[in-house]
């Protein structure tokens, strides 16, 4: 049985301030995810590759997270 992980997914780690890393890659998330995920600003690398996250999503998280390396390009 495969398990999707969604926005509500990332809602649960929000509290995780500490999160260097994480890998999302093909989860179903929308930008409703961007706006969660742009308060962990420990991260250094965020793979997002194959979401439904907007290239302008994507460029204001980039903005948020300056030291965060995101994926896709």
């Amino acid at each position: 049985m495969e398990t999707k992980l969604t926005d509500s997914c990332v809602d649960a780690v929000a509290g995780c301030s500490q999160l260097r890393m994480l890998g999302l890659t093909n989860a179903v998330l929308t930008n409703k995810s961007a706006v969660v995920l742009a308060k962990l600003t420990a991260l250094e690398e965020l793979d997002l590759t194959g979401t439904s996250v907007q290239p302008a999503k994507l460029a204001q998280l980039r903005g948020a997270l300056p030291k965060c390396t995101i994926l896709p390009q």
